[in-house]
């Protein structure tokens, strides 16, 4: 079955269709499934949904949202490399959030609770005294524990 196929499918909205088609084009070629566009996987979730394949709808979405998470996180990083690590640590903070618990949502917000530790606060006016972020970094932690 062509990949062509798979694309007619869900631009007809057919979920038995879609889901079928895929399924053997993972079968017939597997590497050709991980390159599918994001808006096709989130076609194929919803007609995993409308067929009443709801594990598969919910395994496959996640992997749909860390996709997305992966690349909005990277905008942190941007910040981050030129030498904004504050706005870069707020936005990280801020999608986090947003995102639901995975290991990798964990393994982020952790690092973004140790990030404040090398983070200087920003030095008032008449003052030439950095201070690390300490409290900051005392409530990403906390937060996280109260998450995870």
């Amino acid at each position: 079955m062509s990949p062509k196929f798979g694309r007619v499918s869900v631009l007809l909205k057919d979920a038995k269709l879609t889901v079928s088609s895929y399924e053997d084009l993972k079968d017939l070629n597997p590497r050709r499934v991980n390159r599918l566009s994001r808006s096709v996987l989130t076609q194929l979730v919803l007609s995993y949904d409308a067929i009443g394949e709801f594990q598969r709808s919910h395994n496959l979405g996640r992997k749909v949202l860390l996709s997305y998470f992966e690349q909005e996180a990277k905008l942190a990083d941007v910040y981050r490399n030129l030498g904004r690590s504050l706005p870069a640590q707020s936005y990280m903070r801020n999608l986090l959030v947003r995102y639901p618990e995975s290991s990798r949502i964990k393994e982020r917000w952790y690092r973004l609770a140790s990030r404040y530790l090398s983070i200087s606060k920003p030095v008032k006016k008449g003052s030439s005294i950095e201070m690390p972020m300490y409290a900051t970094a005392y409530n990403a932690f906390k937060d996280f524990c109260a998450l995870f």
